[in-house]
């Protein structure tokens, strides 16, 4: 009665813990280690240096041409051509524009990746936390069907009890066994899976408490910090932002461009040097780009839009659940406080008013509740991890 009792606070004491768990420094260790974040890292290196190609002049040009003359007298020709070509002045304050916002968005992208890692890192912490719980459980299950087992045995005997009582408490035993060897084999598994989110480093979590989580809030409270940290609809925000700046710079690119450089003539002894001028007339090149860029900017909207009520109705569903499993844990947690049928239960055992077979069926109810108990618990913790994703 001692263990079943014990069994009972240790489930239900965790949940109103102030113990510090070891989750977080886990996910510091796969933010530095994951080969994908890393990975990811480089990448977006490379393209805040493609980003910042092809913002500069263009390169001079240099020409030179030596012609033979026809006849004696004409002598030979020499001329030297050097020329730059300038843009309207206005793009390369625009195209810097759009330059700085494509630069700026690539941080969104890599929180996104981030995020979504660090989210699958913490959900597989949250059941290993709930396996361990559950490891405690079945350990002190095992240890009570190893026990009466034994007790049967003894009685069987001295013939207090039947070989059909006696197996079904083998029974018991072997089924209490091989669900802590499941349970132990789904820890490993999910610690694996860690390890490989860790560049395969190895993790340990013993852990029995869930992290814990600010307060849950109004919906609409919820709604708001969410979308206002989530890190793709800033970037389809930035990505509207870089395709209005890109109107304007296509309107500037369909300005006139100029070319200013120096000239230079030798024919017979004679030099003439000036200076070069010239304009290129916008007429087909770049026809089209400030429509394309005026359709991007609403399209950009709409999957703006689109997002934002993903968001409202993805926080709605698991907002309308974690209020629902909260009431149902409370609700458990009552009833397990105040559980004394385990006591009673023993009590008719001993006293020969319950059959052994009866004893095990009252008792496999009891552990039914504890089993949804803590499946509830775990399903909550999910759900606000999932609730506070931007807060990883």
């Amino acid at each position: 009665m001692k263990t079943i009792i014990f069994l009972i606070v240790t489930l239900l004491s965790p949940y109103y813990s102030f113990a510090q768990s070891n989750i977080d420094k886990i996910l510091l260790d796969i933010e530095k280690n994951n080969n994908e974040i890393q990975t990811d890292k480089k990448y977006d290196e490379t393209k805040r240096l493609e980003y910042k190609t092809g913002i500069f002049l263009k390169n001079p040009s240099v020409e030179y041409d030596y012609l033979f003359g026809s006849s004696i007298g004409t002598g030979n020709l020499s001329e030297l051509l050097v020329v730059q070509e300038f843009d309207f002045p206005n793009v390369y304050i625009r195209r810097k524009k759009v330059t700085d916002l494509q630069v700026s968005s690539i941080e969104h992208l890599c929180e996104i990746l981030r995020d979504n890692i660090l989210l699958e890192a913490k959900l597989n912490c949250i059941e290993i936390v709930y396996l361990n719980k559950k490891k405690a459980m079945l350990t002190k299950r095992f240890e009570n069907a190893k026990s009466l087992f034994e007790k049967f045995d003894k009685r069987l005997k001295t013939g207090d009890i039947s070989i059909i009582d006696l197996n079904k408490a083998k029974l018991n035993l072997l089924n209490s066994e091989n669900e802590l060897r499941l349970n132990q084999a789904r820890i490993n598994s999910v610690l694996q899976i860690l390890s490989g989110l860790n560049g395969n480093n190895p993790v340990s979590l013993n852990d029995t408490i869930y992290p814990v989580f600010e307060s849950i809030s109004d919906v609409a409270t919820l709604q708001k910090s969410y979308s206002e940290n989530d890190p793709f609809l800033k970037s389809l925000q930035s990505e509207k932002e870089i395709s209005i700046a890109q109107i304007s710079l296509a309107k500037s690119l369909s300005l006139p461009k100029i070319q200013a450089g120096y000239h230079s003539q030798s024919n017979t002894g004679i030099n003439f040097n000036g200076v070069h001028l010239g304009v290129t007339i916008p007429m087909w090149e770049n026809k089209n780009t400030v429509k394309f860029a005026k359709v991007k900017v609403d399209f950009n909207s709409s999957q703006i839009e689109n997002r934002q009520n993903q968001i409202l109705s993805k926080i709605n569903e698991i907002y309308g659940n974690c209020i629902s499993l909260k009431k149902s844990i409370d609700d458990y947690t009552e009833i397990l406080k105040n559980f004394n049928n385990l006591e009673l239960l023993n009590k008719a055992l001993q006293s020969g008013q319950f059959s052994s077979i009866e004893y095990l069926l009252e008792l496999s109810y009891f552990y039914e509740t504890l089993d949804k108990y803590l499946q509830l618990e775990y399903e909550y913790n999910k759900l606000v991890t999932e609730l506070f994703k931007y807060k990883l």
